[in-house]
């Protein structure tokens, strides 16, 4: 099965204010400011000399970007397109991965349904452990496809990697 990265995902309280730090990096936007009343959520995608970074802000009373706020995370899924989104959640899930909810169409995506699939912490920790600790970047630890800071409560509840799977036409 082919999957191939399409962003980072990175949640914010206002997309305005993350734009103009993006800016001295070189990211800027691409396409217009999307808001997204099925996810709850407003989205602006930038583009430079790195990944392309989905920014996401909450847009209703119900978003699922408050809780990733609230647990002090940022950045917190990667983004694959694949072929058949079907067969690409039955994958994963044979590789322990778990969708999070149904998939759902996605305005960003011009209506094209995406999941989101998450690694339960057990599998992430036996990952962490094997990669090197220098390998790290400052306070920021990548484990797997997880970006967690250290001690950080959350990683103690039980983090865990949650891939955007979108369908690509």
């Amino acid at each position: 099965m082919k999957m191939q990265f399409h962003h980072v995902g990175m949640a914010c309280r206002r997309i305005a204010a993350e734009l103009p730090e993006l800016a001295v990096i070189g990211y800027v936007p691409e396409g217009p400011l999307i808001t997204d009343p099925i996810q709850q959520v407003r989205i602006q995608f930038v583009t430079g000399g790195g990944p392309r970074i989905e920014l996401i802000e909450p847009a209703g009373p119900q978003s699922p970007v408050d809780g990733v706020l609230k647990r002090g995370s940022k950045f917190y899924h990667l983004a694959y397109e694949v072929e058949r989104l079907d067969e690409a959640v039955e994958h994963l899930k044979s590789s322990n991965f778990n969708p999070v909810a149904a998939p759902a169409p996605a305005t960003a995506f011009g209506m094209r349904r995406i999941v989101f699939l998450h690694l339960p912490p057990s599998r992430l920790s036996s990952l962490s452990r094997a990669l090197d600790p220098r390998a790290f970047v400052g306070r920021m630890r990548i484990a797997g496809w997880l970006l967690a800071k250290p001690g950080d409560s959350s990683t103690r509840r039980g983090c865990y990697f949650v891939a955007g799977v979108v369908l690509r036409d």
